[in-house]
């Protein structure tokens, strides 16, 4: 189960060293922001992939009614088992491509079997874009806040999105963890040094960035994109919770200027 597996801190600096959660700067306040689908879009890539997977299944002569739906719900249920890792898509398609066979009493193709894992493997491969906003907006809040990021998945996955995203020297620190939950919140504050007076949480998920930060004493603003169905199992918005539609709106919220 996801839950009973241990988070940890993984820390890259811009060279790419493990280094302390020492803050240098002398600001009062942190902003930690989430890294898939707020700094960077992964969604497009994983929508290209799934069409991919349609006209796979198409040419294989099953039935596509539903098949996105059907392949999403198995791979939100694969999550407690592989976690989020890039095996676990891949896995799905194949899954997912199994059971339509099943259904229509059709043999799977080996052929088509390594096409679908392909298709899995080639997602996490590919360079996701960055916010076109994002740079100017992090530059202008290191003039008054400490920057973090924070983001879950697979390291080596996550390190090259880093690494891909053109924005990782404007992070005073910056962590991947196999999965966000209040303990790791919680412990991400312990760790600060010095301990911030504020500290804000911002991403698009209520369950990844939202709902554990909150519960550990963090703002938090909500940035409303799309994201996948296992991120979009809480359909309301705590009180409390900043929503917002743009990144751009980030610095507004918080200075409170408006």
């Amino acid at each position: 189960m996801v839950e009973d597996v241990e988070s940890t801190l993984l820390v890259f600096s811009s060279r790419g060293h493990h280094r302390p959660l020492r803050l240098s700067r002398g600001w009062d306040d942190a902003l930690v922001f989430d890294g898939d689908d707020t700094l960077w879009e992964t969604m497009p890539l994983f929508r290209e992939a799934k069409q991919s997977f349609l006209a796979v299944v198409r040419s294989s002569g099953l039935p596509t009614e539903n098949a996105i739906d059907r392949l999403d719900e198995i791979d939100r249920q694969r999550v407690e088992s592989e976690g989020l890792t890039p095996a676990r898509f891949g896995g799905s398609l194949l899954e997912t491509y199994r059971t339509l066979c099943a259904e229509s009493s059709v043999d799977a193709n080996p052929a088509t079997e390594n096409r679908l894992r392909a298709i899995g493997t080639d997602v996490a491969g590919k360079t996701a874009m960055t916010d076109p906003a994002a740079r100017a907006v992090l530059t202008r809040l290191r003039c008054a806040f400490h920057l973090l990021l924070l983001t879950q998945g697979d390291e080596e996955v996550q390190a090259q999105r880093i690494s891909d995203s053109g924005i990782a020297h404007l992070f005073d620190v910056a962590l991947v963890v196999n999965i966000k939950n209040e303990s790791v919140y919680r412990r991400l504050r312990r760790d600060l040094l010095p301990i911030p007076r504020r500290i804000w949480m911002i991403g698009n998920s209520l369950n990844s960035d939202v709902l554990p930060s909150l519960a550990a004493g963090y703002k938090a603003i909500w940035i409303d994109r799309p994201t996948w169905v296992y991120e979009d199992e809480t359909n309301s918005i705590p009180r409390g919770v900043h929503a917002c539609q743009m990144l751009t709106d980030v610095p507004r919220i918080v200075t409170g200027s408006g």
